[in-house]
This record gives C-alpha cells, sequence and structure tokens, in this order.
C-alpha cells in the first residue's frame, strides 16, 4: 500500500515538471502550391503572444472554402497550452491554430478544439506582423 502511494506521489509531482519543460513544436509554413512545408521556424514566448492576438480578434465565422485552393500558404502555430475563447462567435478551448493566407480570399483561421473540431473564423490581427516574425 505505501509502494502504490509513494508511486502515485511521484506521477502526480514529476507529469507537471515533463509537460512543463516539454519543447514547444516549430511553426511550420506550408505552401498550398508545392505541397509541403517550406519553411519551420522555432516557436517562442513571443511567437505564443502573437498567435494569442489573432486569437483574441475573432471577428466572425468565416465561410467555408467551395474547393481546395491552388496557391497561398497555411501556418501551424502550434499552443504551449490550450487556450479559452470566449466571444460572440465562439466558446471553445483551442488546442491548435492554422492561419490560412489564399491570394484572393481575406485571412482566416482554423481553430481546433481538443476532440480535433474544427472552427473557421475570421480575425482582425494583421498577419503582417507575423509574417514578418516569421520571416525574421
Amino acid at each position: 500500500m505505501r509502494r502504490k502511494l509513494l508511486l502515485f506521489l511521484a506521477l502526480v509531482l514529476l507529469l507537471p515538471f515533463q509537460y512543463a519543460s516539454a519543447a514547444l513544436a516549430d511553426i511550420e509554413v506550408f505552401d498550398i502550391a508545392k505541397g509541403e512545408v517550406v519553411q519551420r521556424i522555432s516557436n517562442n514566448a513571443a511567437m505564443q503572444e502573437e498567435i494569442i492576438k489573432s486569437l483574441e480578434s475573432i471577428s466572425g465565422l468565416a465561410k467555408p472554402l467551395d474547393s481546395k485552393p491552388a496557391q497561398g500558404k497555411m501556418i501551424r502555430l502550434p499552443l504551449e497550452k490550450p487556450v479559452q475563447i470566449k466571444n460572440q462567435w465562439v466558446d471553445l478551448e483551442v488546442y491548435e491554430v492554422f492561419m490560412i493566407l489564399l491570394p484572393t480570399k481575406e485571412p482566416f483561421l482554423i481553430l481546433y478544439d481538443e476532440s480535433r473540431n474544427p472552427y473557421l473564423v475570421n480575425f482582425n490581427y494583421s498577419p503582417k506582423r507575423l509574417m514578418e516574425k516569421i520571416t525574421t
């Protein structure tokens, strides 16, 4: 019994440390025309701040695309931890974010919740700020 209690305490104390010490996944830029990831960028606190700003600027639900775009970029923006977003359009905990930049459409975000359900949303955040950080 004592051995089980010690094992339980060790797990409870070590799991948060392991989660906190895990490195953030890289930001990935996917070129739609090439069909491949063309750039990987180190994810850090400054990038996380920019991702949060984009989530805080949600301005409505986006319409689904009619067809697969031939050009543009999809940027995978991994989060350090899930982010709760609650406004008049969505109320969910976001686990993963993709920013979609197409030449013929306003940029939009695809948000994924814990069950991997997608939510397409418009936003007011300027993707230029994030792109500047990505390209420098």
